[in-house]
């Protein structure tokens, strides 16, 4: 058994990983790398939330670190913002305010329940809304809010306040199918 290295959040901060890996507590935790689908899927939703950023009054950022604990950081598929990020600092260009929605999109080595350990970090911090969509199964998709019990979505309609969308509706969703 290889025992976990302990990295300071100083380098962690300081350092860009390909891919980027989330770090919890000194320890940092690889991402599973999405396939096609989990990129196309990515994609199309930043296309549309980027389309209606304006109406739904925040902007979508695909694979940002979001401070979610004093010593934990995660790196959300997708956040939508209500306002930049801060440009100096150690924390320079990473999301320490809630964001409005945090998207994760499951890739095929990832499973609900580690995924839904981010997803109750997100909320935790504060975050309202989070999505959880599988790109193979878009029929089942999630939402979760805080202190309250996942709603399953098999109609593909979700919502988180203001914003909205229809999965089948996406632009490019038929090469999903």
């Amino acid at each position: 058994m290889i025992a976990a290295v302990l990295v300071p959040l100083e380098k962690y901060l300081a350092t860009v990983y390909r891919p980027d890996c989330d770090y919890v507590d000194g320890r940092l935790e690889k991402r599973n790398v999405g396939k096609f689908e989990h990129s196309e899927l990515q994609r199309a939703l930043i296309f549309y939330l980027t389309l209606h950023a304006e109406r739904f009054r925040c902007w979508p950022l695909p694979e940002m670190r979001v401070k979610v604990a004093p010593n934990k950081y995660r790196v959300a598929d997708i956040c939508c913002v209500r306002r930049r990020p801060a440009a100096a600092g150690a924390e320079a260009g990473i999301v320490t305010d809630p964001p409005a929605l945090v998207i994760e999109i499951l890739s095929p080595e990832d499973t609900v329940p580690q995924t839904e350990e981010r997803i109750e970090n997100y909320l935790a911090m504060g975050v309202p809304f989070c999505w959880l969509i599988n790109p193979r199964k878009l029929d089942r998709a999630y939402i979760y809010e805080p202190d309250q019990p996942r709603r399953k979505v098999t109609d593909g309609i979700l919502a988180a306040g203001e914003i909205s969308l229809n999965l089948f509706e996406l632009p490019g969703f038929e090469d999903f199918e």
